[in-house]
């Protein structure tokens, strides 16, 4: 730890949009955390499972205080963020062996309405996120992944979709992603438990399926400046406008299963 350069960590986010702080967090305390999880009940489970997948905003549970409470973690958003900041809020991300699902490409800003209503896409640069894997992370397990320096592209088109949790979601549409991973390519995120990532609100990332046995739990801890109060009545158009996406792609599904039979291609002609 002490030989951490503050200064340069702030360079590299500015940079290259993100920076990996090795071993900031001890496999120790990341075990303890997982085994918590694991005893926890889950707000709400995977599709079609009782397999959890999220357990809320967990920013106020005392077990996870040591995130938000680290001085690295501090001192760097004070640097970067040049304003009073708050951590607005801690999930976990827990992409289940064998049936964790991926995670679309997209930019956090995205979704500003929901997370942070008020502020505006021209705000990433008060916004950070602090990605800490509980577990070891790689190809196999469906592993964080990157465009670099994709923020330099700024602000991409979106388009709407649903998840594989019958989620609203919004991705960087395939045109896009395919010029710019032709110039950036792709940086796959190779992580220990208690390593961390702090990256900003505007760099292309995503993930994969998690097609193997091994458990993959992930903190995202986001920090912001208080520079705008929350507006409701966003959060509540956002909140509507998703849900009723949800609703009507869903409804277009059922339609055309009644009207055709999507498996007839699947029926051997007679010879």
């Amino acid at each position: 730890m002490k030989n951490i350069n503050k200064k340069k960590i702030i360079q590299k986010l500015n940079t290259d949009g993100l920076v990996v702080i090795p071993k900031l967090f001890s496999k120790q305390f990341c075990k303890f955390i997982v085994e918590y999880l694991n005893n926890k009940n889950s707000k709400i489970n995977l599709p079609f499972s009782k397999v959890p997948w999220g357990y809320g905003n967990l920013i106020n549970d005392n077990n996870f205080k040591k995130f938000s409470n680290n001085k690295l973690i501090n001192s760097i958003c004070t640097e970067f963020l040049l304003n009073d900041y708050e951590f607005n809020h801690l999930m976990v991300h827990n992409k289940a062996p064998w049936i964790g699902a991926g995670i679309e490409w997209h930019q956090e800003v995205f979704n500003i309405n929901s997370y942070a209503p008020g502020y505006k896409a021209k705000d990433w640069k008060n916004f950070l996120q602090i990605y800490v894997p509980l577990e070891k992370q790689d190809l196999e397990n469906g592993c964080l992944k990157f465009i670099p320096k994709s923020h330099k592209f700024g602000l991409l088109k979106h388009e709407d979709m649903v998840g594989d949790n019958f989620t609203h979601k919004r991705r960087v549409p395939f045109d896009i992603m395919k010029k710019i991973y032709g110039k950036n390519g792709i940086v796959n995120c190779i992580l220990n438990p208690g390593d961390v990532i702090i990256f900003n609100h505007l760099i292309v990332h995503g993930s994969a399926t998690n097609a193997g046995p091994r458990s993959r739990k992930a903190i995202v801890l986001q920090a912001r400046s208080k520079i705008k109060e929350k507006n409701m009545k966003i959060f509540d158009k956002e909140t509507k406008y998703r849900k009723k996406f949800v609703k009507n792609s869903l409804t277009k599904i059922i339609s055309n299963l009644r009207k055709k039979n999507l498996y007839s291609d699947m029926k051997r002609k007679k010879s």
